[in-house]
């Protein structure tokens, strides 16, 4: 269920770039696979800059909308409950090196899923969060003096992971 995006079909580069045609096959080929549609979409902030230019996505809101694209706007014009936007950066460069560089964690990637709204042990969904059963938030409060306040922190473990892979499907390089 992956697929890539060439130099032609980049969803910012071309105005016959088709962004909500993509997305609606990826919704298609999840609901043939597991019988629910996608409600999900996630991307990158690169992806979701080059969205809010695309003609397709624009086209699609003129009429209706001030033409401003935002995570509601797109959602609604892909026909998704829920659009998930990373927009948190990481250092890469390596430890030591004079200029630093960043680059958004998610990267150039969309990611089409099914989310199941309800969180129980036997439904299809793509991803899941697991806790220890009746797992507790652990609670550790000091006191700091020199800077004269009580701090509290809290820990809780759990462990991401994928449930259904036939549930997602991924679009590399949407962007240039």
């Amino acid at each position: 269920n992956n697929t890539s995006q060439t130099a032609a079909t980049k969803w910012d580069v071309t105005t016959t770039a088709t962004p909500i045609k993509d997305v609606e096959t990826k919704i298609n080929a999840i609901a043939k696979e597991i019988g629910r549609r996608a409600n999900t979409g996630s991307m990158g902030a690169d992806v979701f800059s080059g969205l809010k230019d695309s003609d397709d996505i624009l086209d699609r809101i003129k009429y209706t909308q001030t033409g401003i694209i935002t995570a509601d706007l797109l959602a609604a014009a892909m026909d998704l409950d829920n659009i998930l936007i990373g927009e948190r950066v990481k250092m890469t460069t390596a430890d030591g090196i004079a200029s630093e560089t960043t680059a958004y964690i998610w990267g150039n990637y969309f990611l089409t899923s099914y989310v199941n709204p309800r969180n129980n042990r036997k439904s299809i969904t793509h991803a899941r969060t697991f806790t220890k059963r009746n797992a507790q938030v652990l609670m550790q409060e000091f006191e700091d003096k020199k800077l004269g306040g009580i701090y509290v922190e809290g820990a809780l473990f759990y462990d991401h992971k994928i449930v259904s892979t036939i549930s997602a499907s991924l679009i590399t390089d949407p962007v240039a």
